[in-house]
């Protein structure tokens, strides 16, 4: 069947597909149009994950084992050893928005719309995408764990060719950050809230993500991974070196590591042992003006 729509994150492509005769009524949002693809190039089949739509059909739960327990609107659900299905669901809807079954080592997943997704006139199925936030992050959670990628909430910058990843918590100043390098020439912001790191073949490599913060920004690029900085507000710049442990507990606060699903934990974990043992880590103390950019123009020049 042709693909309805097509998006790479991570090096990943999501293509999104219906058996019969289904339209898409919304394609993505407009943060998503530089991720878009128009067909599946040449990328390895491992790389491509086919999502299927179902409108016509909710299966049922009741032989599932809940892994997270819906505090907002999602949840998740287990059956066996390899199948989870993922639902969203308002507090005041009596039935799910979407599931989405995935099973681990496999590159097919099923999407199942439901009736506040799907409109049908004439005989005419359209639906809205349903691969989009927050659906294709939780999706790529878990195929990035088999293929040695996290998702970290991070800025990402690129500074000629070479990507430095910022970490930090909600308030460290991912944002405020981003914006400092607005004016930079030689720098290409790729996200303010979240990037994608892969231990790719020729080392680490953090990717653009479509999933921005405060400060809106997001682009579809990539750099090999030159450094982490962990970020931290101060009244001065300063970079302080990090061995392997005390990078290591720095990242998992900010790595999204799916706690619930003990089969995803080894895989992200070992990943996110193996980037810092192959990429320097500091604390990054910074000022929120455009001296913090100035002392990183001058770190990456000089390194």
């Amino acid at each position: 069947m042709p693909d309805l729509a097509c998006i790479e994150l991570g090096g990943l492509l999501l293509r999104t597909y219906a058996t019969g005769d289904v339209f898409l009524t919304r394609h993505h949002d407009a943060d998503y149009d530089t991720f878009r693809r128009n067909n599946t190039g040449n990328h390895d089949d491992k790389d491509v994950i086919s999502i299927r739509l179902d409108p016509d059909t909710m299966p049922s739960l009741d032989d599932m084992r809940s892994l997270r327990e819906k505090d907002t609107s999602w949840s998740i659900f287990s059956r066996g050893d390899n199948q989870r299905m993922v639902v969203l669901q308002s507090p005041v809807a009596k039935s799910p928005m979407w599931q989405m079954l995935i099973e681990l080592g496999s590159n097919n997943v099923v999407v199942y719309c439901g009736d506040a997704m799907v409109t049908r006139v004439n005989g005419r199925t359209e639906t809205m995408n349903p691969v989009s936030y927050p659906l294709d992050l939780v999706l790529m959670m878990y195929a990035l764990a088999e293929r040695s990628g996290v998702i970290v909430h991070s800025t990402g910058i690129a500074l000629d060719g070479r990507g430095f990843l910022f970490p930090g918590v909600s308030g460290a100043g991912k944002s405020t950050l981003t914006r400092l390098f607005s004016s930079t020439s030689n720098a290409v912001r790729l996200s303010d809230d979240r990037i994608i790191v892969r231990d790719t073949g020729s080392g680490p490599r953090m990717f653009g993500t479509p999933w921005l913060g405060e400060a809106g920004v997001c682009a579809d690029g990539n750099a090999p991974l030159s450094a982490i900085l962990f970020l931290k507000k101060s009244s001065t710049n300063s970079l302080t070196k990090l061995d392997q442990k005390q990078a290591i507990e720095r990242l998992m606060p900010v790595a999204s590591v799916p706690w619930y699903d003990r089969d995803l934990i080894a895989p992200i974990l070992t990943t996110c042992e193996k980037i810092v043992s192959k990429v320097p880590a500091y604390d990054f103390g910074f000022t929120p003006t455009s001296d913090a950019v100035e002392f990183l123009k001058t770190l990456q020049a000089a390194s």
